[in-house]
């Protein structure tokens, strides 16, 4: 045991310990916070204090494949996301608090959220600081390429998992204290644990947060014609649902914008398949995309948005592109893995659809 905490903290990730990696589906973390218990808390804790430093030392492994092939590993951001995974692991070694008591527990489950907050802020400022580097190597040989998308999507990977185990044991804890989550744990909020949901609810809310954003950007909202059985209900963690829902919306409308035609209406269907599955599909007659480019749509930093063009601004963002930096699709994929189905994007002439299944 001690040869293996060993090597751990040393960071040097083999087989070994990816074998002791072990998978929590969403349904076992459904059972978890819909019955909780004292006993189901404990032993919750004891797999979190097992499992973190596991998924913390496989986070640097890929930190460290990153750092080889991009030759950035003396970067502020680089350095701050494996600062963090370095303090980040050595928190779990020291703080398990061994007497269990409910009091006990919440206390390391506002650690964790608290943890939880961080490591996003950390997400964050590495794939800001791999875009800036990206953008400055542009033409890079396919290993290169290849071993830097590997990474981003294991980095990206863990990150969903940590999160989403350390937002349902909160919300377990929460329950069981009968206590709300302080203010300051906001940003992690009850939507990120598994919960069972109302579909055609977090799609109604998407549409409208891309209505308030299409506002705020373009002075102009689009049509959305929502069809299907929105009563369908799904187990899921919300807020990851509904950033894809969102993402592919804003993709429709930027497509819209930049055709000209923001009032030809944006689809979403949500359909029943014969063998009892769920898709949602999302088309717009903005353009389509190339063959070309649809190979590149789930890379990570590749975007098809135009500059913007100058124009009058009556709010900060006013004419700015509804797009980020380009890994929406991809971070949307890898949300609807984590939900055991899959994205896909298919185009033809000048539409596009794409399916949440």
């Amino acid at each position: 045991k001690s040869e293996k905490m060993k090597s751990i903290t040393d960071f040097s990730f083999s087989h070994q310990w990816t074998t002791q990696l072990q998978e929590v589906t969403l349904r076992q973390m459904r059972v978890l916070s819909k019955y909780p218990t004292h006993e189901r808390a404990i032993s919750s804790a004891r797999f979190l204090h097992h499992q973190l430093p596991l998924r913390f030392a496989y986070l640097s492994h890929n930190l460290n494949s990153l750092s080889q092939v991009t030759n950035i590993s003396s970067s502020h951001y680089f350095k701050s996301i494996h600062g963090f995974s370095k303090d980040s692991l050595n928190l779990f070694q020291n703080s398990f608090d061994k007497s269990q008591s409910l009091n006990s527990l919440q206390d390391q489950s506002h650690s964790l959220l608290s943890l939880a907050n961080s490591f996003g802020e950390t997400k964050e400022l590495l794939l800001s600081g791999l875009k800036n580097w990206s953008s400055r190597n542009t033409q890079l040989s396919i290993p290169v390429a290849s071993s830097v998308q590997t990474s981003l999507e294991n980095i990206a990977k863990t990150y969903i998992e940590v999160q989403t185990l350390i937002t349902n044991f909160s919300n377990m804890m929460d329950f069981l204290l009968k206590a709300n989550i302080s203010d300051r744990f906001s940003d992690v909020n009850k939507t990120s644990h598994v919960s069972m949901s109302n579909l055609g609810a977090i799609i109604e809310d998407a549409c409208e947060n891309l209505r308030n954003i299409c506002l705020d950007k373009i002075g102009d909202t689009p049509n959305i014609n929502i069809d299907g059985d929105n009563s369908v209900e799904i187990v899921c963690v919300e807020s990851q649902v509904h950033f894809i829902i969102l993402e592919l919306l804003k993709n429709s409308a930027q497509a819209l914008i930049e055709s000209g035609d923001i009032d030809n209406p944006i689809s979403v269907k949500i359909n029943r398949t014969t063998n009892n599955n769920i898709e949602v599909h999302v088309e717009d007659q903005g353009g389509g995309i190339s063959q070309d480019n649809l190979q590149k749509v789930f890379s990570y930093f590749y975007s098809t948005t135009k500059e913007p063009q100058p124009t009058y601004t009556y709010s900060g963002s006013f004419g700015v592109p509804l797009s980020g930096i380009g890994c929406g699709l991809p971070l949307s994929r890898l949300y609807a893995k984590y939900h055991g189905g899959d994205l896909n994007v298919q185009s033809h002439g000048n539409i596009t659809r794409a399916t949440l299944a």
